[in-house]
């Protein structure tokens, strides 16, 4: 019989080992993975499977009888592996706004960024959404359950800053619980989901020039609670309201409504332009929200939707005001900020 501790493996056993996987992976469909822990060789199958289990050993002890392998063991696994990183761009955020009504507001984890010197990580969200709320709680798709990731840092709510004469920019920071850091993954994301490395839009350069203009036409996207992604057009780049900061204004590049850049929960989302060369992205706003207008085109009403965001770079000096300290945007290329990568994965 054939028993092999994994520290003694020689090239010859590993050869053997990897004739014996495709073997058991062609005779056997359910298996997904096998080798051995220490002295015992371990076979897992996919859970999913429903073929009988006396029916699956009678299967691969066929295939081990060649290789003189008697003993094993059979373990039912999930076909895919669970990632180690929980929270990212897009995750959905849960706020109770009133537990007598049980009011509950959803909104979207649009980004992460470095609060001052020591870089303590933020997440970045809508205001609006966290303005009566002291505990950031995200909801995990993993595992379906919420989760307490962070402490809400206080600033002026939005109906404060109106009272008070002051540009509206409507963004918060959440200071991360050192245990959560780790479940944290500050990359942000394509339009085709792959998490990259990230660019802060300017809208000036170091010159002191105007690149506000350059933005016009851009197709853009983000990543929401509800929209995954949500795709646009930036069509106008200074929008000019009363008591409020400057807008970037979005509309929808189609009229279907399963072509709408965003859905409900989605307030906190971070706009990102893909670059050309697929292996960073431009982050550009954060959404707050929608207004429709109408008009009137051949004598029917036609209706307009036009998304409403800030300037990023807008929003984290406001938060730097506010706080009294400088917060980046976590994987800037354009920074010295230390990202969280994904971490490593655990099944």
């Amino acid at each position: 019989m054939v028993q092999i501790v994994v520290n003694m493996l020689s090239s010859v056993t590993i050869a053997i080992l990897f004739q014996l996987s495709i073997c058991l992976f062609d005779k056997v469909p359910e298996v997904i993975s096998c080798g051995y822990r220490f002295a015992t060789f371990y076979i897992f199958v996919d859970e999913a499977r429903t073929k009988p289990v006396d029916v699956l050993k009678k299967q691969i002890k066929d295939v081990l009888g060649k290789y003189n392998i008697a003993d094993f063991v059979l373990r039912k696994t999930s076909a895919s592996v669970t990632g180690y990183s929980n929270h990212t761009v897009g995750s959905e955020i849960v706020v109770v706004d009133d537990p007598a009504e049980e009011k509950v507001i959803k909104a979207t984890l649009g980004g992460f960024a470095a609060r001052g010197e020591h870089k303590e990580l933020c997440a970045l969200t809508a205001n609006h959404a966290t303005e009566h709320s002291t505990t950031l709680i995200v909801r995990c798709q993993q595992t379906n359950t919420n989760v307490r990731l962070g402490s809400v840092l206080k600033t002026v709510n939005v109906s404060e800053q109106a009272s008070q004469h002051e540009p509206c920019i409507d963004i918060s920071a959440t200071s991360i619980y050192p245990g959560r850091i780790k479940l944290c993954n500050t990359n942000f994301k394509t339009s085709q989901g792959e998490f990259v490395e990230s660019e802060l839009f300017k809208a000036r350069t170091d010159e002191g020039q105007c690149t506000m203009h350059t933005l016009v036409g851009t197709y853009i996207h983000l990543w929401g609670a509800g929209s995954n992604p949500g795709r646009g057009k930036i069509t106008m780049t200074e929008l000019h309201e009363r008591e409020r900061a400057s807008r970037v204004i979005i509309e929808d590049i189609g009229t279907r409504e399963g072509q709408r850049l965003a859905k409900r929960g989605d307030s906190g989302s971070i706009v990102c332009a893909d670059k050309p060369d697929g292996g960073t992205i431009t982050a550009i706003s954060m959404l707050t929200g929608a207004k429709s207008d109408s008009s009137t085109h051949c004598g029917a009403d036609v209706e307009y939707i036009r998304y409403y965001t800030f300037l990023l770079e807008e929003g984290l000096d406001y938060l730097g005001k506010k706080h009294g300290t400088r917060f980046q945007l976590c994987d800037s290329s354009e920074n010295d900020v230390i990202s969280v990568r994904q971490g490593i994965s655990i099944v």
